[in-house]
């Protein structure tokens, strides 16, 4: 809830960065940054919580925290729209995502931006 909460509010903050650039990098990394913090504040939160239940490990939450960031930093990827180039929406091909992030940083797509319409 605290991730949502902190995205919804960073949300003003990249549209307008969004309506003064074309860069798809520098929105990017500027999405990424505000997902970090976000994702930073959220896990720490839930973790502050766990450790009020006084269990003694919380190896299952740790394993838990990992995946949920793997998955939304490969959603990065396979929404791609958001963040970065592509000509459709959910494109079909399949890629990791630090492959697609060091595409999109070395300009070597062929695609159209979304953000110069």
């Amino acid at each position: 809830m605290l991730l949502t909460l902190l995205l919804i509010g960073f949300a003003p903050v990249a549209w307008v960065f969004a309506q003064s650039t074309n860069s798809v990098p520098t929105m990017g990394i500027l999405h990424l940054l505000f997902g970090a913090v976000a994702l930073i504040f959220g896990l720490r939160f839930l973790s502050h919580g766990f450790r009020c239940l006084e269990t003694s490990s919380h190896a299952g939450l740790e394993i838990w925290m990992i995946i949920f960031t793997m998955v939304l930093l490969q959603m990065t990827t396979a929404l791609r729209p958001f963040i970065g180039r592509a000509d459709s929406f959910m494109p079909k091909e399949k890629k990791f995502f630090l492959t697609h992030w060091a595409e999109q940083m070395s300009g070597r797509t062929n695609h159209v931006s979304l953000l110069d319409d």
